[in-house]
């Protein structure tokens, strides 16, 4: 479809033609991070851009409802635009995508999302929450760095490690701000520039972990085909357990166990493993599901998408006397690490590897039936109908529901309406900042 534009020189042409440069002020921010503009009534998508802003862009990209640009040139600035913080990013990368913005607008333009996702694609239109996204520490000193304890880094061929480019596998060998300081430094100053220069054109990555005991773990995963092929909905719902074939797995620093520790328990999992990646996540998101668990003494959980079990652990605590609770989750690893953690003392915590769909779909043993209450925290791609649909069979009177990606949050609310609950009470959490990405909690109650 062709789309009357006008260019800067007032001439009018049938498209903006990619590559053509535009003026435009932009509106509010869209889920991914762009700011959403028109020019001649057409939607233009805009990197780089803040709300209100007047710049010019370079188109990138035409479709039949909408085109995208970055930005060239900013004439009026948003007054809480500052310079980039992330290196990184500055240099092109895609990691810190709005450093250049305050906090406090960062949080103000998520929570804008979040609520038009959920008028939008949940269908909700009194949300109950109180229309701010929440800091991961009490201690909020509005910083946006320093916070990331796990990070993946790629191999170039002729060596260099660094982050991915916007949209694009070039690597960008700059130091990114997320990363907590014992993870900053390079190949040379860990002493392993010798093993990394080995990995060059091997299709190789370097995982780095951060424990809760100050360890420092450097990982190299070398993968039997190209990871990039894949789709991206088997990207997203892969991820955690990291299904892309392995073919060699090299410790280059620390002893590649990571031990974690939350509300009082520990466990012991490969360091390339799942985990949340800001330092405060994992204990804030397990003391919200302790307090907001619906227990009573003996009654059955379930933790689904459990990785190694730091929500069941949490479900554990929400009563003197819990009953069962399985975890279930597809990453053979993480499981084995939750099993060992629950085997040798405490409550009736059940750790299965398997497929969260498969299992529902299966045999569920008799002691985990009828739960009460449910946890589960999906992949970026969120749970979907068949899970959503099989878990309110089992008519729990409380979930409780994570999601990383908005819009595929906002859709698995849409979901539960669906079946038969009610959005009660709704968090976001700024889980990644200087990004537009969040953490959104859901605690939704079935309908009687």
């Amino acid at each position: 479809m062709k789309v009357s534009a006008r260019q800067q020189d007032g001439s009018v042409v049938s498209a903006p033609r990619d590559g053509s440069r535009i003026r435009v002020t932009c509106a509010g921010p869209a889920h991914g991070g762009e700011m959403v503009a028109r020019y001649d009534g057409r939607v233009i998508f805009v990197s780089g851009a803040l709300p209100g802003e007047d710049v010019t862009i370079e188109i990138t990209e035409n479709k039949k409802s909408f085109s995208r640009g970055h930005v060239i040139d900013i004439h009026a600035a948003h007054p809480k635009r500052g310079e980039h913080v992330c290196p990184a990013a500055a240099a092109g990368a895609g990691c810190c995508s709005w450093d250049s913005a305050a906090v406090s607008l960062q949080r103000e333009m998520k929570a804008q999302i979040v609520e038009d996702l959920l008028h939008r694609l949940g269908a909700v239109q009194d949300i109950p929450w109180r229309g701010k996204v929440s800091a991961l520490s009490d201690n909020d000193t509005l910083t946006a760095t320093q916070w990331r304890v796990r990070q993946r880094l790629s191999i170039t061929s002729g060596g260099d490690v660094g982050v991915r480019a916007a949209h694009s596998h070039e690597v960008i060998p700059q130091h990114c701000s997320q990363v907590v300081p014992l993870l900053f430094g390079s190949p040379d100053q860990w002493g392993i520039a010798d093993d990394v220069a080995a990995l060059a054109g091997t299709n190789s990555e370097l995982v780095l972990a951060a424990d809760s005991y100050g360890e420092r773990h450097i990982i190299a995963l070398t993968h039997n085909e190209d990871r990039h092929r894949a789709s991206r909905r088997a990207r997203v719902t892969s991820r955690r357990a990291r299904i892309q074939q392995v073919h060699h797995r090299q410790v280059l620093g620390g002893s590649g166990i990571a031990r974690e520790r939350v509300l009082g328990r520990e466990w012991y999992l490969p360091a390339e493993s799942f985990w949340q990646a800001h330092h405060d996540a994992a204990t804030t998101y397990a003391t919200l599901v302790r307090d907001c668990a619906d227990l009573d003494t003996g009654e059955v959980a379930w933790d689904l998408y459990g990785g190694c079990g730091v929500f069941a652990h949490a479900l554990s605590l929400a009563t003197p006397y819990p009953g069962p609770i399985v975890s279930v989750d597809v990453a053979g690893p993480a499981v084995a690490a939750g099993k060992a953690a629950f085997c040798s003392d405490g409550p009736d915590v059940s750790i299965v590897e398997s497929a969260v769909g498969r299992w529902l779909q299966g045999n569920i043993a008799p002691q985990y039936q009828a739960p009460a209450t449910v946890v589960l925290d999906p992949p970026r791609a969120g749970a979907g109908r068949d899970v959503i649909s099989a878990i309110a069979v089992h008519a729990p009177r409380t979930v409780l529901h994570f999601g990383c990606d908005a819009a595929a949050f906002a859709r698995d609310i849409k979901l539960w309406k669906d079946n038969g609950y009610t959005l009660a009470a709704l968090q976001i959490f700024d889980g990644f900042p200087n990004t537009p990405h969040m953490e959104c909690f859901a605690l939704l109650r079935r309908l009687l």
